[in-house]
């Protein structure tokens, strides 16, 4: 009876685990994603950054920044605008999207689908519909949790979707349904950033990840940060490791952090007359983020070389 009593324990231990959900983020949530389109490639992000409330509904609200890239470097020096993309709501295992150009909500996901299920999805880039069969479903891990996996027929023939919990499509990105060759538009997924975890998914663990935006302090000094793009310079760039940066004269307490593009803080400190070394620092591309009072205003790539 006692071993039966265990199994019957197991069992049920078994069927909570599969039936827990990893609830999709409405905040802290960044989506880094290649892109192209007839006009050129480009890195956009989306990030999830603040909640509003359209018809009675609660939503979190969705911004884009996006970086002109030429398949080897972004060539921004500074972090562009970000733009409002429309809002996302969570119901349980379903995900819903809203345009800023429409009054009715679209399906996004919904992570309830079983092997050999069908549904009907919306194409957010294009406006129409098609019918998605689920191919397979299992379970995946992902920073120390179980997270169900759902692989989809793509009906516009190309590379086959495939869904986890808590992140969407970590094949085409958050909102795109993989146009790719046939209307000669289409995206890329690169990694997912979980700022409040400080945790980063890269659906290719070799893949490239950019990171070159970080969280939402940009969005609420986007304005800031166009103000004082003309009088913050920062010397030479690119830079054997010897910077030099000038800032307004305004009696303002103003900081500098330095981060890598692999999302890690390397340098914080109040700005200093004398300049900055980073000589010890492995050549390649950074990230230069200054602070006015604790609030972010401008970024800068900054490049090291040798």
């Amino acid at each position: 009876m006692r071993k039966l009593t265990t199994v019957f324990s197991l069992w049920l231990c078994t069927l909570s685990a599969l039936s827990a959900q990893t609830a999709f983020p409405v905040q802290d949530a960044v989506w880094e994603e290649a892109a192209f389109t007839i006009a050129g490639q480009f890195i956009r992000y989306r990030l999830l950054c603040g909640d509003t409330t359209i018809n009675d509904q609660s939503y979190a609200k969705l911004y884009d920044i996006q970086f002109p890239f030429d398949g080897e470097e972004i060539p921004s020096d500074t972090i562009p605008p970000a733009v409002y993309a429309g809002s996302l709501r969570v119901d349980g295992p379903q995900v819903y999207y809203l345009s800023p150009f429409q009054d009715e909500e679209l399906l996004l996901y919904d992570f309830s689908l079983e092997a050999e299920a069908s549904i009907e999805l919306p194409n957010i880039t294009m406006g129409n519909e098609g019918t998605y069969n689920v191919t397979n479903v299992d379970t995946v891990t992902i920073d120390g949790t179980e997270r169900k996996r759902i692989f989809l027929e793509n009906v516009f023939g190309q590379t086959e979707d495939v869904w986890i919990e808590g992140i969407g499509s970590v094949v085409y990105g958050l909102l795109d349904r993989g146009l790719g060759l046939v209307f000669d538009s289409g995206s890329r997924l690169q990694c997912v950033q979980f700022t409040a975890d400080d945790f980063v998914f890269k659906p290719d663990i070799n893949g490239p990840c950019w990171q070159v935006v970080t969280g939402c302090e940009i969005l609420s000094h986007a304005f800031e940060h166009n103000a004082y793009a003309g009088k913050i310079r920062l010397f030479p760039n690119p830079s054997r490791g010897q910077v030099q940066l000038e800032l307004p004269h305004d009696g303002a307490t103003w900081q500098i952090e330095l981060w890598g593009l692999d999302g890690r803080l390397l340098d914080q400190s109040e700005h200093r007359q004398g300049g900055y070394d980073w000589s010890r620092l492995p050549r390649g591309t950074y990230m230069l983020k200054v602070l006015r009072n604790g609030q972010y205003v401008f970024g800068e790539r900054l490049v090291l070389g040798r």
